[in-house]
């Protein structure tokens, strides 16, 4: 009698069963029992893609970009070596962490692959009694990869981007946001005109384009989905301008609508209605820069230039780090390395004049 015991990653989004063959409807029944499908004498990447697939791919509280992560650092730096065609109960955490010393990744997909390997030892401790040495190993510490320079757009390329967005109605508001909130462009394209309120933006959500990670099915579907983190629920004020090219691209937007016969409450579609997709996005905005002689950069670079220049005017990095929506002041400090040593200069002046009228 041949049923199935697990789950196998087969590559391109598809699973193949995982099955074994039982004396009988008893025999299978008992197995069940003692295991609750989680069969730890299983090869540990089998037992690793069957909690993946049976547990971790339909955890509602986890949110769809974390899941493709840790699916990804799996697949890319654990996924068909030698580690994984051990029995899951003979692995060591002296195995896992020669396996971490040996390996080449990038330390922050290392760190996610044990943190996925944290959570199915702790699912499978609900019922057994495997020590889990995911928390005794020591990942590969992160390391600082950051740029000594952070790109940014200069402000003759912002002149001339302004310049020509008159005859962009459909790309036109959406830079005039990423210029004026440092907003993801996935927190732009998300946006709906009952956000703007009393002089502000509210960030409460950002359009995602999404795939079923267990491979059922090869369609794809847009969702709005909460923001990267809950960091990244908040309110930015915006100028008077902003609130007017608001007015005019809602005004522009809804007789779109109407000609075309379509409908949605997002404030950027595509001329169909539905959500865009950021691979045309990009490209348009890519002949657009070609076409007012800008070298192309991609959506991030607005961010990076909002997070630089509200450093250089003197905002509180607290303050900066609120207004970009990160979870932790340290990511916003990256933007510093663009002052420049005139700034520097002028800050150690201001600072020291402010002790000279001590004196």
């Amino acid at each position: 009698m041949e049923m199935v015991v697990g789950k196998r990653s087969i590559g391109g989004g598809e699973w193949e069963d995982i099955t074994r063959d039982f004396g009988g409807p008893g025999e299978y029944r008992e197995w069940q029992k003692a295991t609750r499908g989680f069969d730890i004498t299983l090869p540990f990447g089998d037992l690793i893609e069957t909690y993946i697939y049976e547990v971790f791919i339909p955890d509602r509280t986890l949110r769809f970009n974390t899941k493709r992560n840790y699916m990804n650092a799996y697949r890319l730096n654990m996924q068909g070596t030698e580690i994984t065609r051990i029995p899951f109960e003979d692995v060591q955490a002296i195995d896992l962490q020669l396996f971490y010393n040996k390996t080449d990744g990038p330390c922050c997909e290392i760190r996610m692959l044990n943190n996925l390997l944290i959570k199915v030892y702790d699912f499978l401790q609900l019922w057994t009694d495997v020590i889990n040495i995911a928390r005794v190993v020591r990942p590969p510490a992160a390391v600082n990869t950051r740029k000594s320079h952070v790109e940014v757009w200069s402000d003759d390329d912002l002149k001339k981007i302004m310049a020509g967005l008159s005859t962009n109605p459909r790309i036109r508001f959406m830079i005039i946001l990423l210029i004026n909130t440092g907003c993801r462009i996935s927190e732009i394209l998300g946006l709906k005109e009952s956000d703007f309120k009393n002089g502000a933006v509210n960030i409460e959500r950002q359009l995602l384009k999404k795939h079923d990670l267990a491979g059922k099915s090869n369609i794809t579907w847009y969702e709005l989905a909460p923001p990267k983190s809950n960091d990244g629920i908040r309110r930015i004020p915006v100028t008077a301008k902003v609130m007017d090219e608001l007015s005019l691209h809602t005004a522009w937007h809804d007789e779109e609508m109407l000609r075309r016969g379509c409908e949605s409450d997002l404030l950027f579609t595509s001329m169909n209605g539905r959500p865009v997709d950021k691979r045309m996005l990009s490209l348009n905005f890519k002949n657009y820069y070609e076409s007012i002689g800008v070298e192309p950069k991609g959506f991030h670079v607005y961010r990076h230039t909002f997070g630089t220049n509200l450093c250089r005017s003197g905002v509180p990095i607290q303050v900066a780090s609120k207004l970009l929506g990160h979870s932790s002041v340290k990511v916003t400090s990256q933007y510093y390395v663009n002052i420049d040593d005139q700034q520097k200069m002028e800050a150690i002046e201001k600072y020291t004049k402010g002790l000279d009228d001590l004196t």
